[in-house]
């Protein structure tokens, strides 16, 4: 989700080995891109915050909240 076509954060949460993990990207402390696999809900729930400015610190919040519900 989003286009990066640079940033200068970045975080992998989860196994892209086991096709389920979250790759954030952040620019200056906000989300710009989202790559993910496996994660249904937290994808879901990153779009319809990424409508508006999300910092790349409340994603990780969402990605750990996120990630109990899909276990």
């Amino acid at each position: 989700m989003g286009h990066a076509a640079k940033w200068d954060q970045q975080e992998i949460i989860g196994s892209p080995d086991e096709d389920n993990f979250v790759s954030l990207y952040g620019l200056k402390g906000n989300l710009v891109a989202v790559v993910a696999a496996g994660r249904m809900r937290t994808t879901g729930v990153l779009l319809i915050k990424m409508g508006e400015k999300l910092g790349f610190a409340e994603a990780q919040r969402i990605v750990a909240d996120t990630r109990e519900a899909e276990s």
